[in-house]
Order: C-alpha cells, then sequence, then structure tokens
C-alpha cells in the first residue's frame, strides 16, 4: 500500500471548498456515495462508516446523519466526510496518531500552505494536543471554506494552562485540513460545528496578523 504525499491529497478537481466533487452544504449523501469510488487513492484505502452512536459498517447506514471514513496509507493520514441531514457538512483530511501518541508528519507547513492558498482571513486559538504537549492555531480561510489545523509547539505551564500569546512561526506543522461551508460565518456572533471542530466566534475574531506573537488574552472567540 503506497503513501502518498499530503500536498497531492490537496489537490482537487475543483475549487475550495469542493473536494474533489464533494462540496459541504451541497453534496447529498447518495452523490456522495457515488463519488467515494473516484476519490484519490481510493483502492489503495480502507473504508468504514460511522452512525451517531459510534457503530462501524462497511456500507453506508439508512440514516440522515453519518460520517464516512477513509484511512489513506498504512494508518498515515485519514479523511473524514461528515453528513448531516442528508447532505455534507464538512470534509477533513487529518493525519493520524502513531504509536508514540503523536502525529505522523504531513511534510505541510504553515509556510507551505501560505504559498499554496495566500494568507488566511483569520486566526483562533485552539484546544490541546495529545498529552497537553502543545496547542493548536485555526487558520481560517472564509472565502475558500477552508480550516488548516496548526501545532503550535508551546508546552503548558506547571500549573496546567496554556500561555496567552503564541508565537506564529512559518515552519509550524500541519495537522489537518477542513473543508466547510463559507456561509456559516458570515454573520458574528455564531457558534458552529465544522466536522469534529467546534467554534465559538464573537465579534473580536483575530484576523491573520502575520509571523508574530499573538496575544489571545482577551479575545473569547476560539475553536476546539
Amino acid at each position: 500500500m503506497s503513501t502518498p504525499n499530503f500536498s497531492s491529497l490537496l489537490q482537487s478537481s475543483c475549487s475550495a471548498p469542493c473536494w474533489n466533487g464533494i462540496t459541504p452544504g451541497k453534496t447529498t449523501k447518495s452523490e456522495l456515495i457515488k463519488i467515494i469510488p473516484s476519490l484519490p487513492f481510493y483502492e489503495d484505502s480502507a473504508i468504514g462508516w460511522t452512525n451517531e452512536n459510534g457503530q462501524v459498517t462497511q456500507n453506508a447506514p439508512d440514516i440522515p446523519s453519518s460520517t464516512a471514513g477513509i484511512l489513506i496509507g498504512k494508518d498515515w493520514a485519514g479523511i473524514s466526510v461528515y453528513v448531516k441531514d442528508s447532505v455534507v457538512s464538512a470534509v477533513s483530511i487529518s493525519s493520524i496518531l502513531n504509536k508514540s501518541h503523536e502525529f505522523n508528519d504531513l511534510d505541510l507547513t504553515l509556510d507551505g500552505v501560505i504559498k499554496l492558498y495566500g494568507e488566511p482571513s483569520y486566526i483562533l486559538k485552539g484546544g490541546a494536543c495529545p498529552d497537553f504537549k502543545c496547542q493548536n492555531l485555526y487558520l481560517v480561510y472564509s472565502e475558500q471554506g477552508m480550516i488548516f489545523v496548526i501545532e503550535s509547539g508551546d508546552l503548558v505551564s506547571e500549573n496546567g494552562v496554556f500561555p496567552s500569546s503564541i508565537q506564529v512561526l512559518p515552519e509550524l506543522p500541519v495537522r489537518e485540513v477542513v473543508y466547510f461551508d463559507p456561509s456559516q460565518i458570515k454573520n458574528f456572533p455564531v457558534s458552529i460545528y465544522i466536522g469534529n471542530i467546534h467554534c465559538e466566534i464573537e465579534d473580536e475574531i483575530p484576523r491573520w496578523q502575520g509571523y508574530t506573537t499573538v496575544d489571545f488574552s482577551k479575545i473569547s472567540s476560539y475553536c476546539n
């Protein structure tokens, strides 16, 4: 089984938020089922569907909300297509935890993302990485309908609290990209669920400021 380059997974036959014929907010579940066999690396993938109770089946369950999971390569990365009310709500391409309980390297950095897609609209503070070794940052491309989850590398302090100021560096690694319906965040404030990501976005959502240190101490918007 071959392991593809992560950047090749981001290549698509259509522009974001569409990914290889799947458009969050538009593609129906029945359309998705027909599209899946044409997805990249389908022949080298393991596929299963998860229902709302966490049960996994090989075929799509006959319910309006479920998730199609596609394991790419040998425990390297995965694609999750979230279906809500019989319509795709989000597509996630993410790294997978290895035996050391760390995410596999996708060989894509924040600098690489910006070279591919330009500068993001917003930057949000996220939750903890596994074992509280670092904290995630969420780079939101509001027009394209994309969120990149970046691993910040800032460790928790001794009392278990993350620092409020986080240094944004070009070499920070990407752990996940999520495609979503851009109309979800046109109005503020808003509470949204994008796949397995939950965002509480207030009026003061911080815009992208470049490679600098961002102080999140007075910002209530966040994703996790």
